[in-house]
Formats: C-alpha cells, structure tokens, sequence
C-alpha cells in the first residue's frame, strides 16, 4: 500500500469499521455505506485487502483476528463483484464509487 496522506486514512478508517463491525458483514457494509460514499471502490477493496495484510502481518492467529481477516476478504470479494457488474453495465460510470454499489442504506 502506498504511503500518500488519503490512502494512509482511508487505510485507517476501513480498518477501524473493520474491527468495529464484530464480524458482521451488514454492519461494515453500513458504516462504508456511511463514511465512504464517494470513495472509489477500488480504493476500499484496495484498503480491505491491506487491513487483511496487516492483520496477519500484527497478530496472532486469534479468533477476533481471524474473523476480522475473513471479513475483509468477503467484503472486498463482494464490493469488487459489485463494482465490476457496475462497470460492465455502465461503462460511463468508472471510476466506481461506493454510492453507485448496492450498500446498505445508513439512514434506513
């Protein structure tokens, strides 16, 4: 993951929803949904894939940590399919955002 200042926070931020979610794919779902609408999907799915990567890379190999880890990998299994159904039906559309994703509604 490079290092520049947005991607640095937006790494911190989907890791702190991440550990926040206690392992509920609908609760991170809400709080990206929330925080993130207009980040590139791509960025989240990018920042998912690290936070997965660091957690190994930080922890042991515990079940608060393994849960964590197996969600971002469905999560970011889940945004990418989305985001590339998007982008093949509306090509016009890229750079994908998470506001053009089927995301939870947070005021629901």
């Amino acid at each position: 993951m490079t290092h520049d200042t947005t991607t640095r926070a937006l790494f911190e931020r989907v890791l702190d929803k991440l550990t926040r979610a206690d392992g509920s794919a609908e609760a991170l779902l809400s709080a990206l949904a929330l925080g993130d609408r207009d980040t590139r999907a791509l960025a989240v799915i990018y920042a998912l894939l690290a936070a997965d990567a660091a957690l190994a890379r930080t922890f042991t190999d515990a079940d608060l940590v393994r849960r964590d880890r197996a969600l971002a990998r469905d999560m970011a299994l889940t945004l990418a399919e989305q985001a590339d159904r998007v982008e093949a039906d509306r090509p016009e559309a890229a750079p994908v955002t998470l506001a053009l994703l089927e995301l939870p509604d947070p005021a629901a």
